[in-house]
Formats: C-alpha cells, structure tokens, sequence
C-alpha cells in the first residue's frame, strides 16, 4: 500500500512554505523600501490575479481526469495535455524546482551568516569582513544545510513533511511576532 499524504501535508504545507519562506522575510522588506508599500500592494495583488487562474486551471485538468496517480504537476499536465506538451511543461517545472533549490539554500544561510560566523572566526574565512568573504561565507553555510536537508529527504518523504510541517509553525510564530510587535 503507497503511502498518502493528503490535502495538508501534501500540498499546503510545502506549498505555503514556498510562499511564506525566503521570500516573505529576505526579499519583501527590500522590496517595500524600495518601491513602497502601496506599489508593493499592487505587485501582490497583481501576482494573485495569476496564482488564482493557475489554480482554476489546475482545478479544472484534475477534475477532468479520473485519476492523477503519482507525479505532482507533471503527472496533471502529462495526463491533461498530452505527452509532448506535457513532458515539456514537466522539463520546465525540473529546471524550476532546481533553480528554486540555490535560491532556498543561500536564502536560507543569509540570516543564519549573522549567526554561525562569530562561532567559526577561527577560521580565517569566516573572521573576514569584505563582501567577496562574506559572499563565500553564505555560499559556505549554504552549502553545508544543503547537504544536510539532502539527507533529511533521502531519509523519506514522511520524515520530510513532518520537518516542513514544523517548520511551517515556526513561520507562522515569526509571522505573528510581526504583526504583533508594534503592540508591545
């Protein structure tokens, strides 16, 4: 019997991760400071416009479909479209989920630098300060979670879900510190 995960697990969870994650707390706040929060409202807005037709779309390919079977997205738009047009959909959702996993990774040694560096200064290219040091010292750490979360998947996809769904409440705790913080 295959294991299932669910609605939850399954799709919520990585997908809010995905959403919440590197690119609520590193990019939005340049983002804001740069362009402002009214125009940053609009990019969201916006943004949802698109999130919210694909997910009609999908709605639709997997209500057509009696049964989607293993594969995620590229098992829906293999069924739904055909094999040539879905195969190529599928080669571009790999090279995207590829791409995503260096943006996560140095996403996620960007605010952990701060941290892990003053205990390493005994190596010389952690106790450097210049950008081109610090640069590699993000590449580094990096690095180093990488091949950690590797094994975390590698160990199976349960134990992996039961890491995001943890890491999922504490996103939710910082987010809520956030908006509760000018309270205090």
């Amino acid at each position: 019997m295959s294991v299932k995960f669910g609605t939850f697990k399954g799709v919520f969870v990585p997908s809010t991760e995905a959403i919440l994650g590197t690119v609520l707390f590193l990019l939005m706040p340049v983002l804001i400071a740069d362009v402002g929060l009214w125009a940053m409202l609009g990019v969201i807005v916006l943004a949802h416009t698109v999130t919210f037709a694909t997910s009609f779309s999908i709605a639709d390919c997997a209500t057509n479909l009696n049964n989607i079977g293993p594969g995620g997205m590229y098992a829906l738009s293999r069924r739904s479209l055909g094999k040539a047009l879905g195969g190529s959909i599928g080669f571009q959702l790999y090279l995207a989920q590829a791409a995503s996993i260096g943006f996560y990774s140095i996403g996620f040694a960007e605010p952990l630098r701060a941290v892990i560096a003053p205990m390493l200064e005994s190596f010389e290219i952690f106790a450097a300060t210049d950008p081109a040091s610090i640069l590699l010292q993000k590449q580094i750490i990096a690095t180093v979670f990488f091949f950690v979360f590797f094994v975390i998947v590698m160990v199976g996809a349960d134990f992996t879900l039961k890491i995001q769904t943890l890491i999922l409440f504490v996103l939710g705790a910082s987010i809520l510190t956030v908006i509760i913080s000018p309270l205090f």
